[in-house]
């Protein structure tokens, strides 16, 4: 993938599966201290409190915890992503084109996961099939793993 970045000039990216990334953030966390998982209670906001001296958390509940690294992992709607970028949280626009900041862009997306591996599987990271008002990317994720999102231009709010 590295080559073909750099064929092009382009900077190298790579793809992690989210579960593959939650579980790595996990065990190492796990290491430093056992029991640092808290479940129901989300994050209502955060203060920086300056290079390297952490974050101070506000959870839902009213209390507050610090740490070295506050991580937003809580998806494309994050709370934490909201607040960094000054977003509304989960907002939505009346007329379901604007969504926490974002307009949209015409495409409806379906994703998902599989197992495959292809005749090209060790020489492709992803690939992209388009049609007309449709496209189709398959991502390699790892293990035979690949992730795949079907874009349809559909309106706004379609399922």
């Amino acid at each position: 993938l590295k080559a073909c970045a750099d064929l092009f000039g382009l900077p190298y990216t790579g793809v992690i599966n989210r579960p593959d990334l939650q579980e790595t953030l996990i065990d190492e966390c796990v290491k430093l201290k056992p029991d640092f998982i808290q479940n129901g209670n989300p994050v209502d906001g955060y203060e920086n409190l300056g290079d390297g001296l952490g974050v101070s958390i506000k959870l839902a509940d009213g209390t507050t915890e610090t740490a070295d690294v506050l991580v937003g992992s809580d998806g494309i709607w994050s709370s934490v992503r909201a607040q960094m970028y000054g977003e509304e949280i989960k907002g939505t626009s009346p007329d379901k084109m604007k969504r926490q900041g974002c307009s949209y862009s015409g495409y409806t997306v379906f994703a998902g996961e599989t197992v495959l591996k292809t005749a090209d599987y060790y020489e492709t990271g992803y690939k992209v099939y388009i049609g007309p008002k449709r496209y189709f990317v398959t991502s390699d994720v790892g293990n035979g793993r690949v992730q795949w999102y079907a874009f349809f231009a559909l309106p706004p709010g379609t399922k």
